[in-house]
């Protein structure tokens, strides 16, 4: 008798993990963000759930609408209410920049955190010309000033709840706020599917849409080309913060360009999407034959060798394959984080010349640099 109770238990357990499954797969047939994982839209649906972690356990939703709305938040339902397009609109990051400025909505911006920090030039124009105003450190934006200017809107990134503990004060001021998570995507393209979002926002999803197939083909037909490629250089990715090595999970989208380049990550099993912090004995013993190391945020080996004497220790930093992404800074801001974040396809052309291009084509790159 116990083992038909088990039986048919068992039945029952598969059937309904079936059934969650097709219903899960159905849900994603019918999502516009092809790549995006932590966004979801019905194609021709003006509802969009917004998942403020990867676990996917806490979640806001947006109705967009053409009509000025009755009320623009309700905290029962953690939904709001947005009409579109969006005007005077504040950005605490500088990755929002790009995906507004591809749509020609910067006449949008009243405010953006860290000017010094963007790279967009037309952005400084608008400042120097009293056009926009500069609220504070995107880590710790000056709610006051911010509440000052009255937005209609604030696009924020939510890294954890630390980043929320001020949108109460937006929501008493009647000021939605708009949470963007793309920075935990998995997936290069995910990231940059987000601008999807920002062309429902501003009525201009045909021109979104658009310029992200342009993107994903890009990219696509560049991956394409060494998805079976036998020459696989092996990576290393990270740096040391303090005496810890952070380095990128085997699920990050960094991690994800190297495997679409043609590279072999050494931690690519790691099944982190996020940073993981090794010490500095693991990524010794690990990274004895890598070929290529990609991350350090120094531009020569004697600032670096300065930072931390344990550098020295690895291999690869007696050969020329150390990079950066810093080619494109100048000065405090750097272009890989605001462009780069668009056009993954720009960046993946980049790891390619690194693994598998000469000399010339190395220094052809967008973002990547050789530690001199």
């Amino acid at each position: 008798m116990k083992h038909i109770f088990f039986t048919i238990y068992i039945i029952i357990c598969i059937s309904a993990c079936n059934s969650g499954n097709s219903e899960q797969r159905t849900a994603q047939a019918n999502n516009r963000f092809e790549y995006a994982t932590n966004i979801f839209s019905e194609q021709g649906s003006n509802r969009v759930v917004v998942y403020l972690n990867s676990q996917k356990s806490d979640s806001v939703v947006y109705i967009l609408t053409s009509e000025k709305p009755e009320k623009t938040y309700d905290a029962a339902s953690k939904t709001f209410f947005i009409q579109t397009p969006i005007q005077r609109v504040v950005v605490t990051s500088t990755t929002d920049i790009a995906p507004i400025d591809a749509l020609n909505e910067l006449g949008s911006l009243i405010a953006v955190c860290e000017v010094f920090r963007v790279c967009n030039p037309h952005i400084h124009e608008l400042f120097a010309a009293g056009k926009i105003t500069d609220v504070g450190s995107e880590l710790h934006e000056n709610a006051e000033k911010i509440i000052a200017i009255q937005p209609n809107f604030l696009i924020k990134t939510v890294y954890n709840t630390a980043f929320t503990q001020n949108d109460a004060l937006y929501l008493h001021a009647n000021i939605p706020i708009i949470y963007n998570n793309n920075w935990q995507e998995m997936n290069p393209l995910g990231r940059t599917e987000w601008i999807k979002f920002f062309g429902m926002l501003y009525n201009k999803e045909h021109e979104a849409d658009s310029l992200f197939a342009v993107i994903r083909d890009s990219y696509n037909a560049q991956k394409a080309r060494y998805a079976n490629a036998t020459n696989r250089p092996r990576v290393l990715l990270g740096e040391m913060v303090a005496d810890t090595w952070q380095a990128s999970g085997g699920n990050s989208y960094i991690a994800q360009f190297i495997a679409d380049a043609g590279g072999d990550y050494i931690f690519a099993k790691n099944t982190k999407s996020g940073s993981v912090p090794l010490n500095f004995e693991q990524i010794l013993q690990k990274s004895q034959d890598v070929d290529v190391w990609i991350g350090s945020r120094f531009s020569t080996k004697k600032e670096l060798f300065a930072e931390n004497h344990l550098y020295s220790l690895l291999p690869i930093t007696k050969t020329t394959q150390c990079y950066n992404y810093n080619k494109s800074q100048h000065g405090q801001c750097n272009d890989y984080f605001e462009t780069g974040a668009l056009r993954p396809d720009y960046v993946l052309e980049d790891c390619i010349r690194i693994l598998h291009g000469d000399s010339v084509a190395r220094r052809d790159c967008r973002f990547l640099q050789e530690l001199r």
